[in-house]
């Protein structure tokens, strides 16, 4: 598998950024450049190193992208349409089984008479 690798520098706060997402990692990284290494069509697992060294996956905190913004995203194939209208079959399954409605206003005349 090929990862790429992008170097970050961790915030104040433990944080790091990468292409919109946010991730927290290892406290000892405060304020030092580190690498994050990823694949590139699976932004939740990062893996953080400082100095050749590995310390863990990062913790994600907001994720808005899943991939790296280069990569080409798969879409799914286009669906052929049929030809069949399954709702217009199910309804009028439907109405033959309902039968006519019952018309109130004339039972109630009958009465009358």
């Amino acid at each position: 598998m090929f990862l790429f690798s992008e170097s970050r520098t961790v915030t104040k706060t433990a944080t790091v950024s990468l292409y919109g997402n946010d991730y927290e990692v290892d406290q000892a990284l405060v304020g030092r450049k580190v690498d994050l290494v990823f694949d590139p069509f699976d932004l939740s697992a990062i893996n953080v190193r400082y100095m050749d060294r590995d310390f863990g996956k990062a913790v994600i905190h907001k994720i808005s992208r899943h991939s790296h913004p280069m990569t080409i995203a798969h879409s799914p194939e286009t669906i052929k349409p049929t030809g069949i209208d399954y709702l217009s079959l199910v309804d009028k399954q439907h109405r033959k089984y309902l039968g006519s409605p019952i018309g109130y206003r004339e039972l109630n005349a009958e009465e009358e008479k």
